[in-house]
């Protein structure tokens, strides 16, 4: 369970890593982490279910893995974490792990990339490819909020997205724009490419108004 998630909490936004050397001996590790169940595995337990049997409840897929702190947390106020909930963050943690495979590390993203923002849901780390009056070009590098699916959906279905979501911010420029249009290609060297025509950049707001 928890080399699915790369030993990581499953917790949004937590991403602890649970598992590290042992100080006084090079041949062990410390676990820092918990086997969380989803489901309770005794009566009156958190989230007991009467229906599942024994072998459901022992099942890797009655458990999520929990840094200790969010572990006691889910189970100590469980009226606030449902199954249902728990299920959906092992589900989102194990994506994670996955993309970890194929994309870098933030920490091995190059200190000259920059964060692009599609819509409300999708955060990149990129790399400014050209810039031609409206029409911008970025190679992405991983992403930072979202994923691939995400991304891929959101080029898709563009024509029918509302009009709230079409849009990107730049955080090298500090700039914001309308997206007019947009296109993934992957280059003859595997790099993911985003294309994107803009529009004119907005008059600045006063915040005080």
């Amino acid at each position: 369970m928890a080399e699915r998630v790369s030993w990581k909490c499953s917790f949004p936004g937590c991403g602890r890593n649970t598992v590290g050397p042992n100080s006084d001996d090079p041949t062990k590790k410390i676990n820092n982490g918990i086997a969380a169940h989803v489901h309770a595995a005794a009566s009156g337990g958190p989230r007991y279910n009467p229906q599942m049997t024994s072998d459901e409840r022992r099942h890797i897929s009655n458990g999520i893995w929990m840094c200790r702190d969010h572990g006691n947390l889910i189970d100590a106020d469980y009226t606030e974490y449902s199954a249902s909930t728990l299920r959906d963050w092992k589900s989102q943690a194990e994506k994670r792990a996955s993309d970890s495979l194929k994309f870098p590390t933030q920490e091995a993203v190059s200190k000259d990339a920059t964060l692009i923002q599609l819509g409300s849901k999708i955060i990149y780390f990129a790399h400014w490819n050209a810039i031609h009056s409206q029409e911008w070009s970025f190679e992405l590098v991983a992403p930072f909020i979202g994923n691939s699916d995400l991304l891929n959906n959101y080029v898709l279905d563009f024509s029918s997205l509302p009009e709230a979501e079409q849009y990107v911010v730049i955080e090298s420029q500090g700039d914001a724009r309308e997206i007019l249009d947009s296109k993934i290609e992957i280059s003859s060297e595997g790099k993911c490419l985003l294309f994107l025509k803009v529009g004119n950049k907005p008059n600045p707001t006063n915040p005080h108004d």
